[in-house]
């Protein structure tokens, strides 16, 4: 609790806000007005706040104590206005299970008001002079500089579809970021500046070195630290008027429900198949919007979990989850910083359209983008009557550890080319889901392909002979992977993507040759 008062401060008023059984230390601070500072004497006092920006600065500091020393209560009250000699300034009190916390708190808590709450005052001294005062490290000049809220988002609630209404609705927004590494950082950033007021980032690493061309939040000499307390810094400074809340834990089965409950809107910006179906799975039982974003090398793909809306979840295009090795990760198949900002932005801005109540969401559909031809594509997902979450018959009904696991071998959807000779590549017919702009940049002539473009899945999807074997293929080896997946969901077993698409193609069939 955080109160900022014009009428004297009671602690006995406050008192009765503070039993808790549950705790065995409580420790009270009371800052009082002295007669005297810097060699004068000092008669009285006046404070003066920011309120609207001083209200949730308090309450971050609050979570920050909570979170950092393990604490049951907090009371924090600051005066305003005039204060003599002896008036209590400010006045805090904290309850937790042992005193050391309590302790160390309350003094966390003193030295971070004084930092970092936009509150100056003015000393008056009996020989009639009065002058502004730092209270620590913030004066008067630095909070004129502080953009009023209008101000800050101005340009944004200019917009019809937002306004004053829309804005409001997005500072009442609670969004968590699962992750922060490139998708994450660009989402963050975006969130904070567009006014979510409440924003949790959950991440457990620390920044090394090769993050940096994808991860802005971040600079050269900040190696080695925690990225989340790194986010989180960032962030505040980046928008006053939004709070910011960390989970540094890794995500499992056991601590998802507690990590996710506070949110409205989840956002994926993970790295690994475990935390995306689990956050598929916790996002479908605990009704949360969620959306998902994957990226590779020059790919990236975006999809929307909706409660009451979606037909489908991630287990319908992917009913169990892929060993890690199935797509190679940004270390083993390289990444450009850009791909993933801009994707991480567009998964800001469907969270925000959510927010402010677009019809025009990505449910049911998988966005997918590759950004070396500038081809954008809506894949259309149909509902799996046999997804075991969301099907007609779900055997996923709560969130089990067991059902995390790596389940697909690798080789059951995707083919390395180096594995097979070039003789045998005539037992295989050659599928190219590329579109007609891609073949035109990148022509593959050195075999015979059949060209089914992905854009007209729905039409070619059942033409297949099984006594033949399909290698199926395109830029990267992302869509082709989508494509097989869907294929063998619906009993089309004879058809498998090639790993890493045209490049693969190009390299071993040059390589072979020339061997």
């Amino acid at each position: 609790m955080f109160e900022l008062t014009e009428k004297p401060i009671l602690p006995q008023d406050y008192r009765k806000l503070f039993k808790d059984d549950r705790a065995g230390g409580f420790v009270f601070f009371e800052g009082v007005v002295r007669n005297s500072n810097n060699g004068r004497d000092v008669k009285s006092l006046e404070y003066d706040a920011y309120p609207e920006l001083c209200r949730p600065q308090a309450q971050q500091i609050i979570y920050e104590a909570e979170e950092k020393f393990s604490v049951q209560k907090i009371v924090i009250a600051h005066r305003t206005g005039h204060l003599q000699v002896g008036d209590i300034a400010v006045w805090i009190a904290v309850s937790a299970q042992h005193r050391d916390a309590a302790f160390r708190a309350c003094r966390f808590l003193i030295d971070e008001i004084k930092i970092r709450l936009p509150i100056w005052k003015k000393e008056f001294y009996s020989d009639g002079d009065s002058g502004w005062v730092n209270c620590e490290t913030q004066s008067k000049d630095i909070f004129s500089t502080v953009p009023e809220k209008e101000q800050y988002y101005s340009r944004q609630t200019a917009l019809k579809e937002i306004g004053d209404p829309g804005q409001k609705r997005l500072q009442e927004a609670r969004v968590l970021v699962v992750g922060a590494g490139g998708l994450g950082c660009a989402a963050l950033t975006s969130l904070a500046e567009a006014g979510v007021g409440t924003i949790g980032i959950c991440e457990f690493d620390t920044l090394e070195i090769h993050n940096l061309h994808r991860q802005a939040l971040y600079s050269a000499n900040d190696v080695g630290k925690s990225k989340i307390e790194l986010a989180v810094g960032r962030l505040k400074k980046m928008n006053p008027f939004i709070r910011v809340l960390s989970h540094p834990v890794c995500l499992s089965a056991s601590n998802i429900h507690e990590v996710i409950e506070n949110y409205d809107c989840i956002l994926d910006c993970t790295d690994n198949f475990k935390s995306k179906y689990l956050l598929n799975d916790a996002a479908y039982l605990s009704k949360k919007v969620l959306i998902q974003a994957n990226i590779y090398q020059w790919d990236g793909e975006i999809h929307t979990y909706y409660p009451g809306q979606s037909k489908t979840c991630l287990r319908c295009l992917w009913q169990i989850i892929p060993q890690p090795e199935c797509v190679g990760n940004c270390v083993e198949a390289g990444v450009i910083g850009v791909v993933p900002n801009i994707v991480g932005h567009w998964q800001a801005l469907e969270a925000l359209k959510y927010f402010l109540g677009s019809n025009d969401l990505l449910v049911d559909r998988v966005l997918m983008i590759n950004f070396q031809t500038n081809q954008i594509q809506s894949l259309t997902v149909s509902p799996q009557v046999a997804c075991p979450l969301c099907g007609a018959t779900p055997t996923i009904t709560s969130i089990e550890a067991q059902n995390y696991e790596s389940e697909v071998p690798v080789m059951s959807l995707e083919v390395d080319l180096s594995n097979i000779p070039l003789k045998d590549w005539s037992q295989y017919e050659f599928i190219d889901i590329r579109e007609e702009q891609e073949l035109f940049m990148e022509p593959v002539n050195m075999i015979k392909t059949q060209h089914l473009p992905m854009s007209e899945f729905e039409q070619w999807q059942f033409a297949f002979d099984p006594k033949k074997q399909y290698l199926i293929f395109c830029a990267g080896g992302v869509r082709s992977l989508h494509i097989v997946e869907l294929l063998h969901e619906q009993g089309i077993t004879n058809a498998f993507s090639i790993s890493n698409g045209v490049p693969a193609i190009k390299y071993y069939f040059e390589h072979s040759s020339s061997t």
